[in-house]
């Protein structure tokens, strides 16, 4: 037959088939033959649901059918280093007979012990630190209010003086404050101003007359590279992100040698541009900036949505090369990273 001669697709197929037309019900030893027929032919999903569903329905005193179902069980929890799952049906396998058991997963039993060891030991890492947390939080009370009482009892000690003196210090405070703002404003070019000004009505929610103040330096000076990114960065907050990519594309093109003017442009960019495009602009900023992070995940995540998945992975381990081990993006890109090289 199909099974004698491993042919253990067509075997499947035969299975399956007579089963479709067969009056009767799906026998456990037949659900159990056709779970590992699944698994020979490599799908382990159906081999599991059938294994699983068969091990359900079979009787205890079926001992040879469970040993097949536990065998392929022990073999597909492995595979998914479902450990909780594995131990039980390792045990139960072992239950029945221990000796094929032991032969037929060499190690898997001293494995399994050294596994719950482990989670064992775990757990009780986990006691010790949450006991020596309340430990410490119990002493971090206890010396805050020991250190109330005495900030109190200073607070009362010097509350005379510190009456007497309040009205001077406050007028000086005053005086050097007023004094260092004002010094302060005057430093700051003019320019700065009207971007800080900008930012704030668009905090408060006043994006109209932000992006009016942003127009104005534009007209003011077009060779402005702040004013072309404060002004594409308005036009990003209003969802506007053509215009956005059009001033940051001024910006870059007035210092291209900025790497926070490119970086600019190319997030703009990217929002109004095809992917293969994008790819383009992406090593185009490359060859100045050739060891950038941004630029280097940038890369990655196109290509990721051009299915090019070779290349997003190289990419991608660039940025971690490069990137900070406090990047800000990093831990988005593991995940990202992890999600690619899954699929």
């Amino acid at each position: 037959c199909y099974d004698e001669t491993q042919l253990y697709q067509d075997a499947l197929n035969a299975y399956l088939s007579a089963i479709k037309n067969s009056d009767k019900g799906v026998s456990t030893e037949e659900a159990a033959t056709v779970g590992t027929l699944f698994f020979k032919v490599g799908d382990k999903s159906q081999a599991r649901k059938w294994l699983e569903t068969a091990y359900s329905k079979s009787l205890p005193e079926n001992k040879a059918v469970r040993m097949q179902i536990l065998t392929g069980l022990v073999y597909i929890y492995a595979d998914a280093k479902e450990m909780e799952n594995l131990d039980k049906a390792y045990k139960e396998l072992e239950a029945i007979d221990a000796a094929y058991a032991k032969e037929k997963f060499p190690g898997l039993a001293e494995q399994l012990a050294e596994y719950h060891k482990k989670l064992e030991e775990a757990k009780e890492a986990i006691r010790k630190a949450e006991e020596e947390k309340l430990a410490a939080e119990k002493k971090a009370a206890e010396e805050k209010l020991a250190a109330e009482k005495k900030a109190e009892e200073d607070k009362i000690a010097a509350e005379k003086k510190a009456e007497e003196d309040k009205a001077e210090a406050e007028k000086k405070a005053a005086e050097r404050e007023a004094q260092a703002l004002k010094e302060a404003e005057l430093a700051i070019p003019a320019d700065v101003r009207q971007q800080r000004l900008a930012f704030e009505r668009l905090e408060e929610g006043k994006a109209d007359e932000a992006e009016r103040i942003a127009q104005t330096m534009v007209t003011q000076d077009q060779n402005s590279v702040l004013a072309w990114t404060t002004l594409s960065k308005i036009h990003s907050a209003k969802n506007d992100d053509r215009a956005a990519f059009y001033a940051a594309r001024e910006a870059r093109n007035l210092d291209p040698k900025n790497v926070d003017t490119t970086l600019l442009y190319l997030k703009t960019a990217s929002k109004v541009t095809h992917s293969d495009k994008f790819l383009d602009m992406l090593y185009e900023a490359k060859e100045k900036f050739p060891n950038n992070a941004e630029i280097l995940l940038g890369l990655g995540r196109t290509y990721a949505d051009l299915k090019n998945k070779p290349e997003a992975n190289y990419f991608y381990e660039q940025f971690f090369k490069y990137a900070d081990r406090e990047h800000p993006l990093r831990p988005v890109a593991e995940k990202e990273f992890e999600s690619i090289s899954s699929k």
